[in-house]
């Protein structure tokens, strides 16, 4: 088998390149003994199936073999968004027929912070996944932290079609008023 070589000078350019076979020693008078490297064929490995939707596929460190550089694929999961607009969450939360059961934990609270949930889910512009009343409220309904964060998703992704225009002038319309219905009646 034959293998590739680089000499290359003092500053890390690359003089030249030599094949050479696997016995082959090269002559260190000639080149030195840090200026000759090695190269080795990179073997990149398939892409992984994955749902682009809820995943990204990144390439991982690669890892050297005494044959090979192999090059593999990293799949993460895409972390739900830090906030979304509150209309887009509870859009979502309608659409899960969820926002009945937040609206009766809430009624249910002790005084201060049933204040502080009601305004934060009838006032606020934007409602935080950071906020620690998402997943108490979450649990008190039964649902999961994944869950949670598929609302997250969801919501960003309502948002994302009404914002960029997406829709056109009169689809938005009338998705503002079906929301506008649903969240807060005729």
């Amino acid at each position: 088998m034959k293998n590739w070589y680089e000499v290359r000078n003092s500053d890390d350019s690359i003089l030249r390149r030599i094949e050479a076979d696997d016995d082959w020693t090269p002559p260190v008078h000639k080149f030195g003994v840090d200026a000759l490297t090695r190269i080795v064929p990179e073997m990149v490995q398939e892409q992984p199936q994955f749902n682009p939707a809820t995943h990204i596929c990144t390439t991982a460190s690669p890892v050297a073999t005494p044959d090979s550089v192999v090059i593999g694929w990293d799949v993460v999961m895409i972390p739900p968004p830090a906030s979304v607009p509150l209309w887009a969450f509870r859009y979502v939360l309608t659409k899960r027929s969820l926002l009945g059961s937040i609206d009766s934990v809430i009624a249910s609270l002790p005084d201060e912070v049933k204040i502080k949930a009601m305004a934060l889910f009838e006032y606020k512009e934007q409602i935080s996944r950071g906020n620690p009343l998402i997943d108490v409220l979450g649990a008190r309904i039964g649902i999961s932290t994944d869950d949670i964060d598929s609302i997250f998703k969801e919501a960003a992704a309502a948002d994302e079609i009404v914002s960029h225009e997406v829709l056109s002038e009169p689809q938005r319309q009338s998705v503002f008023q079906v929301l506008w219905a649903k969240l807060f009646g005729p």
